[in-house]
């Protein structure tokens, strides 16, 4: 018995999954270049806050590409459920 779903592929979210890999890949491979012989990583609460700028991020990209959808400044700019 299975459950039939409708999966679709969007754009959309695999550049906001590519954006997150590089960007931590990025930040990985610059503390492990640094000059520090200490020992250093990324921290939890660092990696949460590279999320959060990216989704921001991808969300003002669509607001402003899709600036005809929120012509007027509108609570729907927030509504991030809604694409």
């Amino acid at each position: 018995m299975g459950v039939a779903t409708n999966m679709t592929f969007h754009w959309y979210g695999f550049i906001v999954g590519l954006a997150v890999s590089i960007v931590l890949w990025g930040m990985e491979y610059l503390v492990r270049r640094s000059d520090h012989k200490a020992k250093i990583s990324l921290s939890n609460g660092q990696i949460i806050a590279v999320l959060i700028i990216i989704l921001i991020g991808a969300r003002l990209w669509h607001v402003v590409t899709d600036w005809q959808l929120y012509g007027q400044l509108s609570w729907e700019i927030f509504a991030v459920w809604q694409g």
